[in-house]
């Protein structure tokens, strides 16, 4: 019997080697690919849930807003959901989808059951309060991120609109509970605006003192026909961009008046 060539035997052992490390470069590439897929998941701010982990999630530590829709959303209503979430990062909300499937083993379709989904509600938004599974549903505009950050926010979990400041904010729920201290509210924003430095947080923050003044002159009504008037002016076309942030971001404000 002949001896083994052991040039053979060692380019054979090469070749070997060779596949066991294109091996692991393929099992790294597909974790990483993995990862970015759980990124992407999370990227809009947006966790996904399912049958297996929405039970860890929501009714524990913080409040949650569910998303009950088809497997890939889409559409103006997506982009409002995702912009809303991207809004409410500073808060302690999650914001989170269920992804149903009508094809195959119909994943998620018994959480929708369990929830009262129906496929001509999609997409519907429930909000779990913490430590609850008794839900709130929203009925507003989805189409509409500032209804829904609305939603949230009378719900009692404070999430910060453009131009909104959380400790103004506070003040603005105290001013209209409070008729006979709005005087004293009032020195407390002016002492609290002294103390902001950046130029565009001190524009908002004059927005509240201005709004205070103008309900102690006209009344709470002031609240409702001011917002009113300035949804009439955002609906305008030909409205410039920094006109209408400006109108926005007073509107926003407005809305911690009336929570």
């Amino acid at each position: 019997r002949a001896s083994p060539d052991p040039k053979a035997h060692w380019a054979g052992l090469t070749a070997a080697i060779g596949l066991v490390d294109g091996m692991q470069r393929v099992l790294q590439l597909v974790a990483l690919v993995a990862c970015f897929a759980v990124v992407s998941s999370l990227s809009n701010g947006v966790i996904s849930l399912d049958k297996y982990t929405f039970d860890k999630i929501v009714g524990k530590e913080r409040p949650v807003l569910v998303r009950f829709d088809q497997d890939y959303s889409y559409g103006d209503e997506n982009d409002a959901y995702e912009y809303a979430a991207k809004n409410a990062t500073s808060s302690e909300i999650l914001v989170a989808s269920v992804g149903i499937s009508e094809w195959g083993e119909k994943e998620n379709q018994d959480l929708a059951d369990r929830f009262g989904v129906k496929k001509e509600d999609w997409p519907r938004y429930i909000f779990f309060p913490k430590g609850s599974k008794e839900g709130v549903t929203f009925s507003g505009n989805k189409k509409d991120t500032y209804a829904i950050l609305q939603f949230i926010r009378k719900q009692g979990v404070w999430v910060g609109l453009p131009g909104c400041h959380e400790k103004f904010d506070e003040l603005a729920s105290q001013f209209m509970s409070s008729k006979d201290k709005r005087a004293d509210i009032i020195k407390q924003a002016e002492k609290l605006l002294a103390e902001i430095k950046d130029d565009k947080e001190r524009t908002s923050a004059k927005f509240y003192i201005a709004a205070m003044r103008k309900i102690e002159e006209k009344g709470d009504s002031f609240v409702e026909n001011e917002s009113q008037r300035l949804k009439s002016m955002l609906d305008k076309a030909t409205l410039k961009k920094n006109k209408k942030d400006e109108f926005q971001t007073r509107l926003n404000v407005l809305s911690s008046f009336n929570l």
